[in-house]
């Protein structure tokens, strides 16, 4: 006799990344990573199987580089703008005093 065709078919069977056991695709857990753990592992703890947690932070790593590296750039450029600015205006107003002095003393000369 022969044995009884399962009910599910390949397409619903997932394999466990932590204990390596094909399980219907309702009795596991896809992660963040990816992996699919099965109930009974996730009932033990298991969240993430090593390797691919790993090989997840290698595939992040330079978005989160380009990202920090631009922040940096980003600062970097605003710190020159604003000491450029305060350079450009950090001149002093003592002729300013000088010739409204003057202008003052004119007028009242014509006043007098």
């Amino acid at each position: 006799m022969q044995a009884p065709a399962s009910v599910h078919t390949s397409t619903d069977m997932r394999t466990c990344s932590a204990c390596r056991v094909r399980v219907h695709r309702d009795e596991v857990h896809k992660n963040r990573y990816g992996q699919y753990i099965c109930k009974l592992c996730r009932n033990d703890g298991v969240r993430a199987v090593g390797l691919r947690r790993f090989q997840h932070l290698l595939q992040r790593m330079p978005t989160a580089l380009l990202a920090f590296l631009g922040v940096v750039l980003a600062m970097a450029v605003a710190t020159l703008v604003v000491l450029a600015v305060v350079k450009a205006h950090s001149y002093s107003n003592a002729g300013m005093v000088e010739d409204l002095k003057s202008l003052v003393r004119s007028i009242n000369r014509l006043a007098h």
